[in-house]
């Protein structure tokens, strides 16, 4: 007596012919198809089940329905025929094949003496007495939100509120220290220039003397935001641009750079530098600008330059400075040639 499996480690789906499982290697006659099950069909005296599918090779396959195997009629790549059991039980069965090449196991639920043609729908029935009221059921999901109204109208203005805390003492303002000076044209070492106005830089073979190009500090102060700009400038290559300071009024000693940025060219389009470190500078200390280091001098050669520093006095400084709109600063010079007159712009 073939018995009717009483637990089934699968979810089969009764009433139809599923695949559960196809584990192994495609065909190698077919690589785009893996070996699968797509129905079972079974006699109609109940004597063999046909299994149809893909992918089942040219080596006799093994059959088991439930835990018991079958002895095979034919098999074929898409076919395969088995011979039932003596009085199986209808119901739904695990069937199980193991191929051999391409080893696989396949898995499907076959329905075996339960599934015949679909009879004609019956008459509906008479209506059944109403029953007992039930329990209620759980609440609804949420609707959606409904659209939103129209904006109502304003409402009255409120009463002004109370005058806020004085403010603290904002920082105080620093003198902007600029210049547009152009470059000479040729060969050339160094360029100096006056930190205030327009003009054009000289130019030093050797030590500079550059008291026409200096100008006095009026008091204490970070020197920072220093940046310089180039328009003109052609090739790539660079040079060192300096924020230079000095105590000596003549510029003939102590010459140093607070700030500095390298500044390389690029063909003729404008180019900048900045430098983000600051300096402490003492009144009366004496800045310009000065250009070194050229790689290439001719690539600067005609250029135009805009130079400019912030001189921020510190806060225990006086405001007489920071007041002023604009201040004239006459350096000192130990040239012949005339006086200049610098003017130190507010920001």
């Amino acid at each position: 007596m073939f018995d009717k499996p009483t637990r089934v480690t699968f979810l089969l789906a009764l009433g139809s012919l599923t695949i559960l499982a196809a584990i192994g290697q495609p065909n190698r006659r077919n690589d785009s198809r893996h070996p699968a099950i797509l129905n079972v069909e079974e006699n109609t005296t109940g004597t063999q089940i046909t299994i149809n599918g893909t992918g089942f090779g040219d080596a006799t396959p093994h059959v088991w329905l439930a835990d018991q195997a079958l002895t095979l009629a034919n098999s074929s790549d898409t076919s395969i025929t088995a011979d039932l059991p003596t009085k199986v039980a209808a119901g739904a069965y695990l069937l199980r094949v193991e191929l051999e090449r391409p080893h696989s196991e396949l898995f499907f639920a076959a329905d075996i003496g339960q599934v015949g043609p679909t009879g004609p729908q019956g008459p509906a029935g008479p209506q059944g007495p109403t029953g007992p009221m039930g329990l209620p059921g759980p609440a609804g999901a949420q609707g959606p939100a409904g659209i939103q109204g129209a904006t109502g109208p304003a409402g009255p203005a409120g009463a002004t509120g109370p005058a806020g805390a004085t403010g603290a003492a904002g920082a105080n303002g620093g003198l902007v220290f600029s210049a547009n000076l152009g470059a000479p044209s040729g060969d050339f070492t160094e360029l100096v220039g006056s930190p205030v106005g327009v003009g054009t830089f000289e130019t030093f073979f050797g030590a500079p003397q550059s008291a026409e190009t200096l100008v006095a500090l009026p008091a204490n102060c970070t020197a920072s935001s220093y940046t310089v700009t180039a328009i003109g400038a052609t090739g790539t290559s660079s040079a060192t641009t300096y924020l230079g300071f000095t105590s000596d009024p003549t510029g003939n000693s102590n010459e140093g750079g607070a700030l500095s940025c390298v500044l390389t060219a690029n063909n003729g389009v404008l180019v900048s530098c900045s430098s983000s470190s600051t300096a402490s500078l003492s009144a009366g200390t004496y800045v310009n600008f000065a250009i070194v280091g050229f790689s290439t001098p001719t690539d600067f050669s005609n250029a135009r330059f805009f130079l400019s520093f912030v001189c921020q006095d510190p806060p225990a400084a006086s405001n007489a400075v920071q007041n002023a709109s604009d201040i004239n600063v006459k350096p000192q010079s130990n040239s012949t040639t005339d006086s200049i007159t610098e003017k130190i712009f507010l920001p």
